[in-house]
């Protein structure tokens, strides 16, 4: 592994990190959100709802993006997507934009997560036949 590798290993590390914060994210601040949009209880599992359906439909349609336009520039979209959004979470002046917009955080990140791994191992020297493990 040269210089190149491992800098393609730190960057889709990063991006594979930053996405698992995300999720943690959502979990810390429920209490806060509960206190400041007057949420109940029976409505703070729609964060978990909203952010899993961006999720999915993210990994779904990043997917087939990443064969049509690349990964290189699908990765760099679903980088924008999610930070863009995840900025905008803070200006939520109500519950229901900031679900929406939690969505539109996991539809980014959705695609983040398959597209890092890929990248990750397209990148990465194969072992050789030759070369022993031991």
């Amino acid at each position: 592994m040269g210089w190149y590798q491992w800098s393609v290993w730190g960057f889709c590390g990063f991006g594979y990190l930053i996405d698992r914060l995300w999720a943690q994210a959502f979990g810390l601040a429920l209490g806060l959100l509960q206190q400041e949009f007057g949420v109940g209880s029976g409505q703070a599992g729609n964060t978990s709802v909203s952010f899993s359906v961006g999720l999915t439909a993210g990994a779904f349609v990043w997917g087939m993006l990443a064969d049509i336009i690349g990964g290189r520039w699908a990765y760099i979209f679903t980088v924008l997507i999610s930070s863009s959004f995840g900025l905008g979470l803070g200006a939520s002046a109500s519950y229901t934009t900031f679900l929406a917009l939690t969505a539109f955080v996991g539809f980014g990140v959705g695609g983040n997560i398959p597209i890092d791994i890929t990248i990750m191992l397209e990148f990465i020297l194969q072992a050789d036949a030759h070369t022993s493990w031991g």
